[in-house]
């Protein structure tokens, strides 16, 4: 999934994101209760910040699609997840799956 950004960011002349453990820990633990409350959201996100320890952090989850590339396209087609994807700002990523939940969170 991550490959997949960068590959997007890199056609938008944006650097890719470089994976951060810290950043993919916050990722798949947020997946993971997405999947045990079998319910999208964003709750703890602020928590989620908190810990990552960057003054700017983003995030996008996402459910039920098939492939990475299907969810990529997915949060492409929405013009506020797309904005998370393109941020000029951000730095570091991790990303988590868990049933398929997943989350991408990026930071400073």
């Amino acid at each position: 999934m991550l490959a997949a950004i960068n590959a997007y960011r890199l056609e938008h002349g944006l650097r890719e994101l470089r994976r951060s453990d810290k950043l993919d820990v916050l990722a798949d633990r947020h997946s993971r209760n997405m999947a045990q409350a079998n319910r999208l959201s964003h709750e703890g996100f602020r928590e989620r910040h908190a810990r990552a320890g960057s003054p700017i952090c983003v995030e996008n989850v996402g459910w039920n699609y098939d492939t990475p590339d299907a969810q990529l396209h997915g949060w492409i087609d929405s013009p506020s997840h797309n904005a998370n994807l393109l941020d000029a700002r951000i730095t570091q990523a991790g990303v988590g799956e868990a049933s398929g939940y997943v989350t991408f969170i990026a930071c400073a």
